[in-house]
């Protein structure tokens, strides 16, 4: 009997010890995966904190207009000799340097020149393109009305090309100035003006930043004469 207590007190104190093997092996697995996550946090941090600074950005902006000449009797008499100055886009083009920024703008200066160029003929030298274009703006509107008030708002379209129709003069770019702030910069991103005009709708308006800060910096007086 003494034999058999014993036997039983040696498998209990061997169950014992396997336990506490197992349990420490865990707990130096836990500590060891703990340690990995933590380096590689630190390496994060370390690599995020070795990457170098955004180099500060200097923008500058100019403004394209262009000049036509209505050929309709009822503009022609309301307008001056030198035809009706229209604003096309503002371009903005940034860089390291003040120089930089200056020479990229005055490239795409240029090449938004020769855009408001052609967009001063489709708009005011086809008749049949401007009357195309506002059919394709009205589709969805010509098609849920009747026949008769399809006919007056094909009338009206037609009217207001007719207006709208002469001959273009020339394109200009206006002072490059530059854009002190990046909020600025933002609120004078590069974009087309939605194509209304006093004169006619299919012309776009001049837009003002008025509470932009600006500091004027150069006259372009160039144009491109289209005549």
């Amino acid at each position: 009997m003494a034999k058999s207590l014993f036997d039983s007190f040696l498998t209990v104190a061997l169950s014992i010890v396997f336990v506490f093997f197992l349990c420490t092996n865990e707990a130096r697995a836990a500590d060891k995966n703990a340690d990995k996550k933590a380096a590689g946090k630190d390496a994060s941090s370390s690599s995020v904190s070795n990457e170098p600074a955004a180099v500060p950005q200097i923008a500058m902006r100019g403004e394209i207009f262009y000049r036509w000449k209505p050929h309709s009797p009822v503009i022609k008499a309301n307008v001056p000799e030198e035809g009706v100055e229209e604003f096309f886009r503002e371009v903005v083009a940034t860089a390291e340097t003040k120089e930089a920024a200056v020479a990229k703008l005055t490239t795409e200066l240029t090449q938004a020149e020769l855009e408001a160029v052609t967009h001063c003929r489709q708009a005011h030298e086809n008749k049949a393109a401007c009357i195309h274009a506002k059919l394709n703006q009205a589709a969805a509107t010509i098609n849920a009305l009747g026949f008769q008030a399809r006919r007056v708002l094909n009338e009206s379209i037609e009217n207001d090309c007719a207006l709208s129709f002469g001959t273009c003069l020339a394109a200009r770019r206006g002072k490059i100035e530059a854009v002190e702030s990046g909020a600025a910069l933002a609120a004078a991103a590069p974009a087309e003006a939605e194509p209304t005009s006093a004169v006619a709708a299919s012309v776009a308006p001049k837009v003002v930043h008025e509470d932009e800060p600006k500091k004027a910096v150069e006259e372009e007086p160039s144009a491109f004469g289209l005549r």
